[in-house]
């Protein structure tokens, strides 16, 4: 099984003021199948979004203290955003 980072990059996509929300971007081959994984960050809210190729797996509604970690698979490969 062969897995290659092809990219990434963090943008500042808050709707007032940019640094208050961010989302971070993946996007990887898995056995040349490639993927984009997003996380989307709220700083005010705590609301965490995770997005893998357009399909949401994961988001909160409430605010989440602490640290964050979300473990998923693609292609029977586990993957983990902590």
């Amino acid at each position: 099984m062969g897995i290659k980072a092809l990219y990434y990059d963090v943008q500042d996509v808050g709707k007032h003021i940019k640094k208050t929300k961010r989302r971070f971007i993946w996007r990887f081959s898995i056995d040349g199948h490639e993927h984009q994984v997003e996380l989307t960050v709220s700083y005010l809210s705590g609301k965490k979004k995770v997005v893998h190729n357009g399909s949401i797996l994961f988001e909160n509604q409430k605010v989440m203290g602490g640290s964050f970690q979300y473990p998923f698979s693609i292609q029977s490969t586990m993957c983990n955003i902590v």
